[in-house]
């Protein structure tokens, strides 16, 4: 990635090493973490069979103030990059 770059730009800094924190120390972890868990209950929640309606239209509301913000292609559709829903 370093050489070859996105399809944006070049990538002249990558992280090579995870680093766990403790969330309480680090504001920028606990919105990600936020995030990743309103993306990953609203996709649950739309594709099982048995829906609380409710929780069901609170991620949907959620989930539409994200949407906007996710990365799309020239086609207009997302792009999924670093979001990976498994069954």
């Amino acid at each position: 990635m370093i050489s070859e770059g996105t399809e944006h730009i070049v990538n002249d800094y990558i992280i090579e090493d995870v680093v766990f924190v403790d969330s309480r120390y680090r504001a920028m972890s606990q919105i990600v973490d936020c995030i990743a868990y309103i993306i990953r209950r609203y996709h649950r929640l739309s594709f099982s069979g048995s829906v609380n309606e409710s929780e069901l239209s609170f991620y949907k509301e959620c989930f539409d103030i994200i949407r906007p913000r996710i990365r799309k292609g020239p086609n207009g559709r997302m792009k999924g990059a670093g979001l990976k829903i498994y069954p």
